[in-house]
């Protein structure tokens, strides 16, 4: 059965409170009750209602001045001593109850509806009991994406149980072989799961793991999981505050995700968070606003041991990157948005990785590039594209008919027809180049990213065919 189909309010989180909402840094509206809500399981839109006096004209006028003028609003509880505390960032209100003459004043539910785009709820906890991980700090967040690429790793242990005279079974977890023997059955078969170990920051130790949530609809309990990343730090507050470990992880997760988006071929992104120490729970999330794939579909081998080992390794290289000012970001979401989009915007996309990837080295290579560069400051796409793919040791060349290979790939002047001109470009010679241009990004990419194909991008198969394969060929 579907679980969206029994209720649309399960596994949905409502917080109600007291609270102001500010517009362009002045009170709009103060001590109204506030009600947000949110799913727990997955992506969603972030919901609220103002609910109050209908009759408090002077300040939904307020709020209707406020809807007129236009920007994102702010929503803040009213009393920041307390030990729970709520903020709302991106306020768009999309509804409102129109005021009624002064003379009534009555109550109603809903004053206005609005959407958010951020959500946070801050607890204070006191007098935790201690413990041997009392100082321990971790931050959860829980992913959007395919559920199936970050699989755990699965293994099966299978208990035995020795018949004997007097009726009564001892355990015995000997291999399965022992069946083979008289007097023996296997009573028990069970499934374990080993998170995923993410080796990056030795500061933190990063675990990927399915995350159950439950809810009980319709008087039966139902349960549902989603796939979450868990960073763990045992450096202490003074070494490193909530607020530094929060970013910190936030940023390396961002890097993760990534990485992870480009090896899954769609997008995957964390929808919240939630951070926990000794005397504190902090509740974060928000709207995003892609769409994003229930599973993949496909297969990328012993994915678990793969993952452990090329993410890694990817994402230091890519935050080692970033460093030398040479941020992979714009080109991988490029290669990952591509990925759905229709022929020309799928190679247009493509295109625009490689470019950017050119004028990042141009930029960082001025020595070797200058000769290259436009009067305006540009430089030349293939010029510097090729320093930067022998560079790397990246082929091309196997791409194409080895007899019509050129000096340069053809999808360079299929990108000027496409952009430049009115030709028209045949479905099929589009496609091969797209799929050309595709293949020589995600090399680049693997290769930047300080890996081998072998590590994961097997494109010479592909490269074989694509030999085979109409190219284009500019009309004169």
């Amino acid at each position: 059965m579907n679980i969206n189909e029994i209720n649309t309010h399960l596994f949905e989180k409502v917080h109600k409170f007291q609270g102001i909402i500010e517009h362009k840094q002045k009170e709009v509206l103060k001590d109204w009750s506030f009600e947000v809500r949110h799913s727990t399981r997955k992506p969603s839109i972030i919901r609220g209602h103002i609910k109050g006096e209908i009759g408090r004209i002077d300040e939904l006028m307020n709020l209707s001045r406020m809807m007129y003028q236009g920007g994102l609003a702010k929503i803040r509880s009213k009393n920041t001593e307390e030990d729970t505390k709520y903020e709302a960032n991106g306020i768009f209100i999309w509804q409102a109850s129109s005021p009624p003459p002064r003379y009534e004043s009555r109550m109603v539910e809903d004053i206005a509806s609005f959407d958010v785009k951020e959500f946070t709820s801050y607890h204070r906890i006191a007098n935790r009991d201690g413990g041997a991980n009392r100082d321990e700090r971790l931050i959860s967040f829980a992913l959007s994406g395919p559920r199936d690429f970050f699989s755990p790793v699965l293994w099966t242990e299978r208990h035995f149980r020795k018949k004997i005279e007097t009726g009564d079974a001892c355990f015995d977890p000997d291999l399965p072989e022992m069946m083979e023997k008289k007097g023996i059955e296997a009573i028990e078969t069970r499934h374990f799961y080993r998170p995923l170990n993410i080796d990056i920051c030795n500061l933190l130790n990063i675990r990927v793991s399915p995350e159950y949530v439950s809810d009980d609809g319709h008087g039966f309990e139902i349960s549902d999981y989603y796939p979450s990343i868990i960073v763990k730090t045992n450096e202490s507050p003074k070494e490193r505050s909530d607020d530094e470990f929060q970013s910190l992880a936030i940023e390396i997760v961002n890097d993760i995700l990534l990485v992870s988006s480009m090896v899954a071929g769609c997008w995957i992104d964390w929808f919240s968070w939630e951070f926990y120490s000794s005397d504190k729970h902090v509740y974060h999330v928000r709207s995003l606003e892609r769409d994003y794939a229930d599973e993949i579909r496909h297969d990328c081998g012993e994915r678990g041991k793969f993952l452990e080992g090329f993410l890694a390794k990817a994402v230091q290289a890519l935050r080692d990157r970033k460093k030398e000012k040479f941020d992979l970001s714009i080109p991988l979401g490029n290669w990952i948005t591509a990925r759905t989009e229709p022929p020309e915007q799928k190679f247009i996309l493509y295109f625009l990785a490689l470019e950017k990837l050119k004028d990042m080295y141009a930029k960082n290579n001025e020595k070797e590039t200058e000769k290259y560069k436009y009067k305006n400051g540009g430089y030349y796409l293939w010029s510097v594209l090729e320093i930067l793919l022998n560079r790397y040791d990246v082929e091309w060349k196997n791409l194409y008919p080895s007899d019509k290979a050129g000096s340069s790939p053809a999808f360079l002047a299929l990108r000027n027809a496409l952009i430049h001109s009115a030709e028209t470009i045949c479905d099929e010679v589009l496609y091969y180049e797209t799929e050309r241009t595709r293949i020589l990004l995600t090399r680049l990419i693997v290769k930047l990213l300080g890996c081998q194909e072998s590590d994961w991008a097997k494109t010479f198969l592909d490269a074989e065919y694509l030999s085979r394969r109409p190219m284009y060929s500019r009309k004169k």
